[in-house]
């Protein structure tokens, strides 16, 4: 059985996956180098357009928050949050 569903991974979910990864690469590049070029092209010509600062610093923000939670959580939906009494030797 576990034969059968490994084939059906790779032939059905690895290629859509893959797919989808590549999108959303595309994407995030298209839209992050769009902001990034649009940022420092108004801090060049001497412009403050906060909106565009804005939306990266939400995007980049995001994006921390994200790694940083999904490296913290545990697998049973609780977070790791007892990392100062284990690793800093806090007592």
């Amino acid at each position: 059985m576990d034969v059968i569903v490994a084939i059906l991974v790779l032939i059905f979910i690895q290629p859509i996956l893959k797919l989808i990864w590549q999108a959303i690469l595309w994407l995030g590049t298209y839209v992050y180098d769009g902001l990034s070029d649009s940022v420092y092209r108004s801090a060049a010509l001497g412009n403050r357009n906060y909106l565009d600062v804005f939306f990266l610093f939400l995007l980049t923000a995001s994006a921390v928050g994200t790694a940083s939670g999904l490296t913290l959580a545990r697998g049973d939906g609780s977070l790791f949050c007892d990392i100062g009494r284990r690793y800093l030797w806090l007592r």
